[in-house]
């Protein structure tokens, strides 16, 4: 029955415009969006005391959103549900919307999308797939009594969909130059719409480090338009380690500020599909095994420091041994991503399909249905790691791999 619902939940979800596969963003549609959405009356959507949070950035929002909803499911599950939405999911949209860190079931999404048509009358069938999705997690998560809301923003923040959560909390993760012909085509200015989501309920705003927006412009664009708004900086920097333990203690750092309580970061859930690594055992006739890895690193500042953080993973083999399989959307600039991993030292091959950037000038291309069957001219081309990364949408072919051979998952 469950697989019926997602089906049919899958067939109501793609009669709407779906502008992640599209790519079709443009100001005048954002814009349009953004008053349909504030146009709707929030006692519809949500409860009134809850605690709602945005976060945005263009790197670490969907790790810092995971690990910040498992902090307030742990330690404050007494109080309420803590509901989560974050976006791209790697394999159902489920997964998309968590409550307690739990995908929401089909069935039950399509109940509460019935009664999000009632609610929004002729408006429904306007909106966006995100959009769409959006309100969805808003509604459901108002009847499972979700005191603790958290939304990882789509694109931007002034013109995103989850503003309708009106955040009292915004987090800022790192800034980088991404859809610069919507958001703007410097730091400051991708900052300006990126924090464009605080609203007139907004009272804290919790920064990461940025590589190139010094804290006074960051206090400066927040208080042009909310000056008593208290904004507290997270004084650590990424240097070593795993770029996940480092987005876990951002979190942390949030969330024992906001409760006023003490959480062990060492006992956050594992988040599915984050440096996501397993041992593949015989892929050749020889019985050999091979390490493979799996992380989104969606552009190519988010590759690089996945690559700083592989490096220091147990047991790493060197560069030299290591294969990184890479590949982006088609407005992402895969180029330099492909350049910073060869200038790092490692070798590296482009994947090729039709939802992803063409093959660049000076790249081996692979293409997506034949992954499987190079992996053992990998291995004995003398690579013991393989890293795929670029795209939520690469998953399912990781998972094709490792449905090839028996898997020993790395905790």
């Amino acid at each position: 029955m469950e697989e019926t619902n997602y089906r049919l939940l899958v067939e109501e979800l793609n009669r709407h415009d779906n502008l992640e596969l599209t790519r079709n963003f443009t100001h005048e549609r954002l814009e349009m969006s953004r008053n349909k959405l504030l146009s709707i009356a929030q006692e519809e959507l949500m409860p009134r005391d809850s605690l709602n949070i945005s976060v945005v950035g263009s790197n670490g929002k969907g790790s810092t959103s995971y690990f910040l909803a498992g902090f307030f499911q742990r330690h404050d599950g007494l109080r309420g549900n803590t509901g989560l939405f974050t976006s791209p999911h790697l394999l159902r949209v489920t997964e998309r919307i968590r409550v307690n860190l739990r995908d929401i079931e089909a069935g039950r999404a399509l109940e509460e999308l019935a009664r999000l048509r009632e609610i929004t009358g002729e408006m429904y069938d306007s909106f966006s797939y995100f959009e769409l999705l959006t309100l969805l997690a808003c509604i459901l998560f108002k009847y499972e009594n979700c005191t603790t809301q958290i939304f990882e923003a789509g694109l931007g923040g002034r013109f995103d969909a989850t503003l309708v959560c009106r955040p009292q909390i915004v987090i800022l993760t790192a800034v980088e130059l991404e859809h610069t012909k919507i958001l703007g085509n410097n730091h400051e200015a991708i900052l300006s719409e990126k924090l464009g989501i605080i609203n007139d309920r907004t009272d804290r705003v919790f920064c990461m480090p940025q590589r190139y927006i010094n804290e006074n412009i960051i206090r400066n664009t927040i208080n042009n338009s909310r000056p008593e708004i208290e904004i507290s900086f997270f004084n650590k920097n990424l240097n070593e380690g795993s770029y996940l333990d480092y987005n876990k203690d951002f979190a942390a750092f949030v969330y024992d500020s906001v409760t006023e309580k003490k959480c062990d970061p060492s006992l956050s859930a594992v988040m599915p599909g984050r440096m996501e690594r397993h041992t593949l055992k015989a892929v050749d006739q020889f019985g050999s095994s091979l390490e493979l890895l799996f992380d989104p690193a969606h552009n190519p500042f988010a590759l690089k420091i996945l690559l700083n953080s592989i490096v220091n993973i147990p047991g790493f083999p060197g560069v030299e041994k290591t294969l990184i399989l890479t590949s982006m959307m088609p407005d992402r600039n895969i180029r330099e991503g492909l350049v910073l991993a060869r200038q790092m030292g490692f070798p590296v091959r482009q994947i090729l399909s039709d939802f992803l950037a063409p093959l660049e000038t000076g790249f081996e291309g692979w293409k997506t249905e034949e992954i499987s069957e190079k992996i053992p001219i990998a291995l004995r081309e003398g690579f013991e790691l393989i890293v795929m990364a670029g795209s939520n949408y690469l998953y399912k072919y990781f998972l094709e791999i490792l449905g090839r051979a028996k898997i020993h998952s790395q905790e």
